[in-house]
């Protein structure tokens, strides 16, 4: 059992975001393309596999109404952006993340100097890669944020990590530190064949809700056999109940 402490990441991550997909505690990923997207995983929770990893970020928000963010990882040993300039105030990591766990990022600006560099441009709130290949040999990581949605390009190595701390942060809406292991292996793998996941839950009930794991690929798998017959219940009422730490209430069969 390899729960989140153990992997070095929080178990119940705040997500530290209030809008209405996180108030329904919902989630939504897509895999096309190499390309990571999602709605209502803020950057709290899709940094967190980067902590103390050693690159230099550099980071900007920008738009007509401050709602884009662009974060660039380049390798420390990276010669020829010279142009290292600290954030006089709160910089990105820290307004978006808040100082505590900022602290684990080297951050600087993404300055208008750093950005003809690395051939970059803004133009409203979109920006322009001009040569890809040649950004790609110089930054080795990418986030785009666009009001509280992301798009980041990621390997399939780093899509199980990001998928755990986006598990993680469901945690937090049900209050309690759960082992998604088997969980997170399952989505990741749908994602690598499938358009979309989405995650939802209900604390007040201390449930979680995958669609696309219920119906056929659900009711004959051992996982979900061991429930009881009031939790199969819910299952048919397209409420699966997935595993948990904490007792179950009086009804339901432990898993």
């Amino acid at each position: 059992m390899e729960l989140a402490a153990l992997a070095g990441r929080d178990p119940m991550i705040d997500l530290q975001l209030q809008d209405w997909w996180s108030r329904q505690r919902l989630t939504q990923l897509s895999y096309p393309n190499l390309s990571l997207s999602g709605a209502s995983v803020s950057l709290r929770v899709i940094l967190e596999p980067f902590k103390n990893v050693g690159a230099i970020w550099y980071s900007k928000i920008y738009g007509e109404y401050q709602d884009n963010v662009l974060l660039l990882a380049c390798s420390p040993d990276l010669e020829g952006l010279s142009d290292r300039v600290r954030c006089l105030k709160q910089s990105p990591i820290q307004k978006l993340c808040r100082e505590n766990f900022s602290k684990h990022f080297t951050e600087y600006l993404l300055t208008d100097a750093v950005a003809y560099e690395l051939e970059i441009r803004f133009e409203g709130k979109d920006f322009l890669v001009v040569d890809q290949e040649r950004l790609g040999n110089r930054v080795v990581h990418q986030i785009y944020i666009h009001d509280n949605c992301f798009f980041k390009p990621v390997e399939d190595d780093l899509l199980s990590k990001i998928i755990g701390c986006v598990l993680e942060q469901h945690s937090f809406y049900l209050g309690q530190e759960i082992d998604w292991s088997e969980i997170s292996a399952r989505l990741t793998d749908h994602l690598l064949t499938s358009s979309k996941i989405e995650i939802q839950s209900d604390p007040k009930r201390q449930h979680v809700w995958i669609p696309q794991l219920e119906e056929k690929s659900i009711l004959s798998d051992p996982f979900f056999k061991k429930l009881s017959a009031r939790a199969q219940w819910l299952l048919k009422a397209d409420k699966p109940v997935l595993g948990r730490k904490k007792p179950l209430p009086e009804g339901f069969a432990s898993i």
